[in-house]
């Protein structure tokens, strides 16, 4: 996670947004259930959007609920809300979502889009983790999944 948020930019939207995904990725041990699977694929019946996450404040954050509509483990797609408390900045998805819903808007659509609206998809994910691993010299064939171990490749 160190190495994610030293190449990050937090004063560009996009990485902004980035950070958020990865904290509560990461946090919440999800795998990708926070981006879509492709860009055209966003549906609000299935993928989380503005209205399915809560922060108790906007000015002072402690705690944040996010409700995740369905996933692989769900399969009747009952869905199931998850409760994250504040860490230390910058490995706290209490900071960094409320930074990035901040300069997100209140666009429809997807949780995490990017500044040209894209929502951000799981090639998208990998992608990103990817170079910035690259660029680090780390070394191994990462995905999405990376985001819910200890920096192990996949």
């Amino acid at each position: 996670m160190m190495v994610i948020f030293r190449a990050l930019d937090l004063s560009l939207p996009d990485h902004c947004m980035f950070s958020a995904a990865c904290n509560l990725g990461y946090f919440s041990f999800l795998s990708s259930e926070f981006t879509v699977p492709k860009l055209a694929s966003f549906s609000p019946l299935i993928h989380l959007g503005l209205a399915d996450v809560a922060v108790d404040s906007m000015s002072s954050p402690s705690c944040l609920q996010f409700c995740i509509k369905a996933s692989k483990t769900d399969p009747f797609c009952k869905g199931c809300c998850l409760h994250i408390g504040r860490g230390e900045f910058p490995f706290c998805a209490v900071h960094s979502l409320p930074a990035y819903l901040t300069l997100r808007g209140n666009a429809p659509g997807h949780l995490f889009l990017f500044c040209d609206r894209r929502p951000f998809t799981r090639a998208l994910l990998t992608s990103w983790l990817r170079d910035i691993l690259s660029s680090a010299g780390i070394q191994g064939n990462f995905s999405s999944h990376c985001s819910r171990s200890s920096n192990s490749p996949s």
